[in-house]
């Protein structure tokens, strides 16, 4: 999420057909929280949130349903797996557009053997918290919480494993599939947009 002000934005993308997933930083100490991209505008509030996992899950209010992401099913990510991230990076600078970056898993644990974590190169910045990492098959495995300062692209995940079982915990059935084709960085942009959202969170 972009520093703490009155008001910050990240990312937030559909986990059911009223529910979004965001990180938990973006929207603490928040009191009113929108949803917003070129479906609409609408009200959410927080239904559960994972401090130490930086996990949200979002109740929206008064949209039609979500078109939710599809998680990877099974298997893990491994070193060198490519991976693209869709996001409101910087959102009141770039227009608020939804952009794609793209790169690859760099290492399977975040700082001091977080093994709740994974690293990754592709390139992110303020705003692209809670922004989803696809495989290269169109599925989640992660979402984006945090980026080390001068690290050279020392970017962190949460992985798929743990936001599946907080949604559970949540009651949340979110879609699961194994990659059946592969995507293009373009198609998975294209695919996927209408479950991503820009979070505006201000404290009143």
């Amino acid at each position: 999420g972009g520093p703490r002000h009155d008001s910050a934005t990240g990312t937030a993308f559909a986990v059911g057909p009223a529910h979004v997933m965001t990180c938990a930083h973006v929207i603490e100490d928040m009191g009113v929280l929108y949803i917003n991209s070129l479906e609409g505008r609408y009200k959410a509030e927080p239904v559960v949130i994972d401090r130490r996992n930086d996990i949200a899950l979002l109740r929206v209010q008064g949209a039609p349903p979500l078109s939710a992401v599809t998680f990877r099913e099974g298997q893990g990510c491994e070193p060198g797996d490519t991976v693209a991230v869709l996001g409101y990076p910087l959102a009141s600078i770039s227009g608020g557009g939804l952009q794609v970056t793209q790169g690859g898993i760099s290492g399977l644990f975040g700082l001091h053997n977080d093994a709740s974590l994974f690293q990754f190169t592709a390139p992110i910045q303020p705003g692209s918290s809670g922004s989803p990492l696809f495989d290269n098959g169109g599925a989640v495995i992660g979402m984006v919480t945090s980026t080390v300062l001068d690290g050279q692209n020392m970017n962190f995940a949460v992985k798929s494993a743990l936001l599946l079982s907080f949604l559970q915990a949540c009651r949340i059935n979110a879609p699961q599939a194994r990659a059946e084709r592969s995507y293009t960085t373009t198609e998975i942009s294209r695919t996927f947009q209408s479950s991503l959202w820009l979070v505006e969170a201000s404290r009143q």
